[in-house]
């Protein structure tokens, strides 16, 4: 994926966004960020109960006692697939913007975050209005990687031992796209712009998004623990792999309480629904 960038030109109304030269009457000012419906609240959260609910059916079917591979190939696709959707419409609504494909919103989305940045036209500048688009987008890499890696899980394919290394580096993925979520939260000082250092008490602004990280980075490294112990290596006998699906089933716990903290922010925390 490539960053679009901003230079302003000296003397001159053109303005280049993603390598391309717009005039000024090009932009509009679209409002960012977008107001999210209760329509779009409502369709991200359910993406979230089925995905979590998909994970934790599919995670039991793994147990030796059940051992209902097929099953469990399927369910995991399913919610991976929700999943992957969810990362993708969360990525293209509003944290696309300063990132890609967003001179519409260039004007609205400078008089609300630019004074947290350096000039737009400096390269730091850029790489900070790019950041969270490609933090979000690593997000949604990790989701694919977890969808494809599903897919190879249904025993007919015979490629289980590369859905599991592809599940693997999906939960690395998410790993470190939530700890990436979490820390520049903690960099964001809405009282003082400027300090961007990482501040435990940057946290508390929203914690209910906090826990949804949070959450969502310890299921992704339950998942990569179960995967690793799901490998042929390790996956040697009914005990080994009873305490693999339970680290899956752990991970499907932390997916739980993200879509609980998702719901509180959605529908609890703030009702001005549009």
């Amino acid at each position: 994926m490539s960053s679009p960038y901003f230079e302003f030109a000296q003397g001159t109304s053109r303005k280049i966004v993603s390598f391309v030269a717009y005039d000024d009457e090009d932009f509009e000012n679209l409002p960012y960020p977008v107001p999210l419906s209760a329509a779009w609240r409502i369709t991200h959260c359910a993406c979230y109960i089925i995905g979590a609910s998909t994970f934790a059916v599919g995670s039991a079917l793994y147990y030796p006692a059940i051992s209902d591979y097929n099953g469990g190939g399927w369910l995991f696709t399913i919610g991976s697939t929700v999943f992957a959707y969810a990362d993708l419409t969360e990525w293209w609504t509003n944290n696309r913007v300063g990132c890609f494909c967003y001179k519409h919103f260039y004007l609205s989305y400078e008089s609300r975050v630019g004074r947290y940045f350096d000039p737009p036209n400096s390269s730091t500048g850029r790489y900070q209005r790019a950041e969270n688009g490609i933090n979000c987008f690593f997000s949604l890499f990790g989701s694919m990687l977890y969808l494809i890696g599903s897919i190879l899980f249904i025993p007919s394919l015979e490629a289980e031992v590369t859905g599991t290394y592809l599940f693997i580096f999906g939960s690395m993925v998410i790993c470190i796209s939530q700890s990436w979520k979490i820390y520049r939260a903690g960099c964001l000082d809405e009282e003082r712009p400027s300090n961007r250092h990482f501040q435990l008490k940057n946290l508390s602004g929203d914690i209910p998004a906090f826990i949804v990280d949070c959450s969502e980075g310890i299921g992704g490294l339950a998942y990569l623990i179960g995967s690793v112990l799901f490998l042929p290596q390790y996956d040697v006998d009914r005990i080994s792999s009873r305490i693999a699906a339970t680290w899956f089933e752990v991970g499907s716990l932390f997916y739980v309480i993200a879509t609980v903290a998702l719901f509180y922010h959605y529908f609890l925390r703030d009702l001005n629904l549009i």
